[in-house]
């Protein structure tokens, strides 16, 4: 599970995705739109199996509407948890 804390600008993007490493960032594990001012996602990863090595993830979020829009982590805590069992 990939589970993160986003907060945006009133202008700052609607939609995001979610890929890893595991392909070479080709594939969504999780596509999203509708992001609120504050919203919460968390996203199953299982579909990740059987890898070996390093596993990076990259977020992407776009849709502003308008180019001086914000997002990111804010503030303190656990804006970003990742959960998962290594073997």
């Amino acid at each position: 599970q990939v589970a993160f804390l986003y907060e945006r600008s009133g202008t700052g993007p609607l939609t995001g995705t979610l890929r890893s490493s595991a392909d070479n960032y080709s594939t969504d594990l999780a596509a999203f739109s509708g992001l609120g001012a504050s919203d919460t996602r968390t996203i199953n990863i299982s579909t990740i199996n059987n890898f070996t090595g390093v596993l990076t993830f990259r977020l992407y979020l776009y849709g502003n509407s308008n180019a001086a829009g914000t997002a990111g982590f804010e503030g303190t805590g656990s804006d970003l948890i990742i959960r998962g069992i290594a073997n």
